[in-house]
């Protein structure tokens, strides 16, 4: 299965509020019939800000990937952001559930994306043990198979946060950071918080982290 780019707003509508604890922040893998679908945030993305933009040549980049065999060690996303946010440690994982419809039987994993110099990707350990998981649905029928891969994302407001026009932007590999191709561009750090601190009915809130000066972003 290739990614598939969906016309509906509702494809990545979590992006949207990337600095709180969110499903879906970075891709939104679903497995259907015919197998796993990685939906993508282009309409979302830019609906959430005139002023940021998705790439459509990464987007047909990452249309010709198999998400079901491509290597999870060579997943790695770049996150650009401003002075006045941060991830909060531990805070960016990557769930997976997967069940079989026949059987009953249902696969779940949860790994914990390592940064380095504001790259996120899968701890050798963590990629081997994704690539087990891959190989136990590859082994389904295309039919019986059906579940979610999500990247869930802590954020946390340092001090007064961003300063006003300060944005976000996010970048992908495929080659275990080799090489990056830009995804989204320009990001609103103050509309992303905005969002997320505007209660339940927007899908998130500020919680406390803890810390002095600090406010932490989660669902």
């Amino acid at each position: 299965m290739a990614f598939i780019s969906h016309p509906l707003a509702t494809i990545f509508y979590c992006f949207t509020v990337i600095f709180y604890r969110i499903k879906e922040i970075i891709m939104l893998h679903k497995v259907t019939a015919r197998g796993l679908w990685w939906l993508l945030p282009a309409l979302a993305l830019a609906g959430l800000s005139a002023c940021s933009t998705v790439n459509p040549v990464t987007l047909a980049q990452m249309a010709r990937l198999d998400p079901m065999t491509v290597p999870p060690g060579n997943v790695a996303v770049r996150l650009a952001l401003p002075q006045g946010l941060k991830v909060a440690p531990g805070g960016a994982l990557l769930e997976l559930s997967v069940a079989n419809q026949k059987s009953g039987e249902t696969l779940t994993g949860r790994f914990e994306l390592a940064e380095t110099n504001q790259v996120w990707a899968l701890t050798p350990q963590d990629a081997t043990r994704l690539e087990a998981l891959q190989a136990r649905t590859r082994s389904w029928p295309d039919d019986d198979r059906e579940g979610t891969l999500a990247v869930t994302v802590t954020g946390c407001r340092i001090g007064d946060g961003p300063s006003p026009g300060a944005v976000i932007n996010i970048d992908i590999s495929f080659d275990a950071g080799g090489s990056f191709a830009p995804l989204v561009r320009n990001l609103s750090a103050e509309e992303v918080i905005g969002t997320a601190g505007a209660g339940p009915q927007q899908g998130g809130h500020i919680s406390d982290s803890g810390a002095q000066g600090a406010g932490c972003l989660g669902l």
